[in-house]
């Protein structure tokens, strides 16, 4: 019978006899025990932390005792605003003044502030990106973070953003000019880049005046002097290195002149060739049999290996 108390009373009617046989064939039986894997496999993660600080110098301006808290909390929300992106798990900025928390500087150096017509902030950023596959290392994660801001701040349009965010910020900083450099930090690889700028030498830095779009990009460096000349200009490794760099040792063919020998990498350098992996052996019999198979004994002798 249809019992309003349980059953839905707004659809069709019930039928007034049972049905005869089953819509479907009936659902088999229960498995005999748990599945032995998940249906999908969750990827692995990987968290990428990095920190970074620098300090940022504000000249022809002063900055009063008053003004100094909306100064730097207004430095430190332009600065979340342009280097932390929606993609960091965090990004959390903290700033200082002159090596001191702001309460600290603002206890100790009330009246010298009167006088002076620079302020420096310090500034930390603290970073936390996770990811799946493609992940960051920490120097790249830094770049990321500070690549943008550095042009902001070297453009002038972080003071400029500053000026706008409030009349009395207006005023003070009506003619000042922001300057930045970045701490070091002894535990993180050289930033060593290709310079191109040097069109007719085979140079690479590591002085921190790379081009804006490397600093904004990021994977242009390298941990080393030798890793960025054999990525950059492995055609001319020798010329890039220098005398800091470090020469592969090894026998390798003599293919500049019509002699049939193999040159030492050390005492020969200025002709090593380009793919350094294929052509460089560890002593001449391996280079002279690999090289110069048809005339081995006269390119042992040349070369002045053992016969």
């Amino acid at each position: 019978t249809y019992d309003e108390a349980t059953c839905d009373s707004v659809g069709s009617t019930p039928t007034m006899s049972p049905s005869t046989s089953p819509t479907s064939n009936p659902s088999k039986g229960p498995s005999h025990g748990p599945s032995t894997s998940p249906t999908t496999l969750s990827p692995a993660t990987q968290v990428t932390e990095a920190e970074v600080e620098g300090k940022i110098q504000f000249s022809n301006t002063t900055i009063s005792e008053e003004n100094m808290s909306l100064f730097v909390d207004e430095i430190k929300r332009e600065i979340k605003r342009i280097a932390c992106d929606d993609n960091f798990l965090k990004c959390e900025v903290s700033v200082g003044v002159n090596g001191q928390p702001v309460s600290r500087y603002l206890r100790e150096h009330s009246r010298s502030m009167q006088e002076s017509s620079s302020t420096q902030v310090d500034y930390a950023i603290a970073l936390e990106e996770i990811c799946v596959s493609v992940c960051s290392d920490s120097v790249a994660l830094s770049n990321q973070a500070t690549g943008s801001l550095h042009v902001a701040i070297d453009n002038g349009s972080f003071v400029e953003s500053l000026k706008g965010s409030s009349t009395t910020l207006m005023t003070l900083l009506a003619n000042a000019i922001a300057t930045r450099s970045v701490v070091p930090d002894p535990g993180a690889p050289s930033n060593w880049y290709p310079d191109w700028r040097s069109s007719s030498k085979s140079i690479c830095l590591n002085d921190g005046n790379e081009p804006t779009y490397m600093k904004i990009f990021g994977n242009y460096y390298e941990n080393s002097l030798d890793a960025c000349c054999k990525r950059y200009y492995a055609w001319d490794l020798i010329a890039c290195t220098g005398d800091a760099g470090t020469i592969p040792s090894g026998f390798y063919p003599n293919w500049g002149t019509s002699e049939t020998k193999c040159l030492n990498s050390i005492e020969s350098p200025e002709t090593l060739p380009y793919t350094l992996e294929i052509w460089l052996d560890v002593d001449i019999e391996s280079c002279c049999e690999k090289n110069f198979n048809w005339v081995y004994n006269d390119c042992v002798y040349l070369s002045c290996g053992s016969l």
